[in-house]
């Protein structure tokens, strides 16, 4: 599968993978992990961290693409929206957002191309999976962009 990445300031991929990055060792030290968080999917998670905060060190717009087997991106998307269910519903207890504002434009750009590319699936059922997760994914109505003027 194929995740393209629309063009993005890196200052703002660099907020939210350092966010990413203290939420990805919070959820380590949860004794609730188990199952969501194995020691494959920490790895996994990291290893894409680190490639994209070299990406976005490297000049100050940021456009990311990458493949990845789609039966991969399907654990790592599902373990990564049990992640995201958990970071929303902590966050509406203490009543402020999930992560800082100056990583959404690039959390939407991410979070938006894996579901697009779930979506672009040769087979129904990731289209289906795909579709599914645009209306699941938590605080998805906050990251659409506005339509172009």
């Amino acid at each position: 599968m194929h995740v393209k990445v629309a063009p993005v300031p890196s200052s703002s991929a660099l907020v939210w993978i350092e966010f990413a990055r203290g939420a990805l060792a919070d959820a380590l030290e949860d004794p609730e992990r188990a199952g969501v968080l194995t020691p494959e999917v920490e790895a996994q998670m990291t290893d894409l961290l680190d490639s994209w905060e070299a990406g976005a060190r490297q000049s100050p717009t940021l456009l990311l693409e990458f493949d990845i087997p789609r039966d991969e991106a399907e654990f790592l998307v599902h373990a990564f929206l049990r992640l995201a269910d958990r970071w929303t519903i902590a966050a509406d207890r203490r009543g402020f957002d999930i992560s800082p504002q100056e990583g959404d434009e690039f959390y939407a750009a991410l979070v938006d191309a894996v579901i697009a590319a779930m979506e672009q699936a040769e087979d129904i059922s990731g289209t289906e999976y795909g579709e599914t997760l645009r209306t699941i994914w938590p605080r998805v109505e906050r990251l659409e962009k506005p339509p172009d003027p």
